[in-house]
């Protein structure tokens, strides 16, 4: 009781504070005493992926202190995006008033500093039209929220409308624009899948235009193959994602073309 009490003045106080300063004082508060202080401080959680972000950091700090530019400048290149290692989920940012996982924070930190480092950088080794190209792709990546959401309307539509490719364009996507690897990126895909799939169905099924037995036949034949498919995906990775997916990209390819 005493400790509920106490989080609910905190509460108060943030929601009274007249400045940042204030509102600061008492989210750190609040952390300490409800345990998202201790929480921020360990980096394991099934939330994203600790180990690859603590790997990146470490690799990011060991290039500039050794002062090897274009291994700085490639490993950026990998990866500036805000969702590396699934950092960006939401839930990551409601457990605490005041930041995040400190693995997080200072990762971001030194993705800060090592562009800076490398716009103020003056050698040889990167000429500036190479900086003026890794900004422009920093750019682009950051703005990926809005592209993904317009994206997202249209890969709908198509696949409302016609259907086949949506997955492996939304597997596309997620790679390219949120970093993810192959394993992740093809779980999300089914996530939206699954939502404009849901979509059509309620809109065919209003227009009477389901055949409900052959339906319920496909389904059952569907379920049994994807509790397979994904299962081989968890034993064998990424590997065998990108070989699959690669034969069945050129295959739709190829029909789309021989049916023109």
């Amino acid at each position: 009781m005493r400790k509920s009490r106490k989080l609910k003045k905190l509460q108060r106080a943030m929601d009274k504070s007249e400045s940042y300063a204030q509102w600061c004082e008492a989210a750190i508060q609040h952390d300490e005493t409800s345990g998202a202080k201790r929480w921020r401080e360990v980096d394991q959680t099934s939330q994203y992926d600790y180990s690859q972000i603590r790997l990146r950091l470490d690799r990011l700090r060991s290039l500039r202190a050794r002062h090897d530019h274009q291994g700085l400048l490639f490993t950026l290149n990998e990866g500036i995006h805000g969702n590396m290692g699934g950092m960006g989920r939401s839930s990551l940012y409601r457990r605490a008033k005041f930041g995040t996982k400190k693995l997080i924070e200072q990762y971001i930190d030194e993705v800060d500093d090592a562009m800076r480092y490398l716009a103020e950088l003056q050698t040889p080794d990167i000429t500036t039209q190479q900086k003026l190209d890794f900004f422009y792709r920093a750019n682009i990546c950051m703005g990926r929220s809005a592209l993904m959401l317009s994206g997202g309307g249209v890969l709908g539509f198509y696949d409302g409308f016609f259907g086949p490719g949506t997955g492996a364009f939304w597997t596309i996507a997620t790679v390219a624009l949120l970093g993810l690897e192959l394993r992740r990126a093809t779980a999300y895909t089914k996530v939206v899948n699954l939502g404009s799939n849901l979509g059509s169905l309620i809109v065919f099924a209003f227009k009477g235009a389901v055949l409900l037995p052959a339906a319920a036949v496909m389904v059952g034949g569907q379920l049994i193959g994807t509790y397979l498919g994904s299962g081989l995906v968890l034993a064998k990775g990424a590997t065998l994602i990108r070989r699959v997916f690669l034969c069945v990209v050129i295959g739709i390819v190829v029909r789309l073309l021989w049916m023109r």
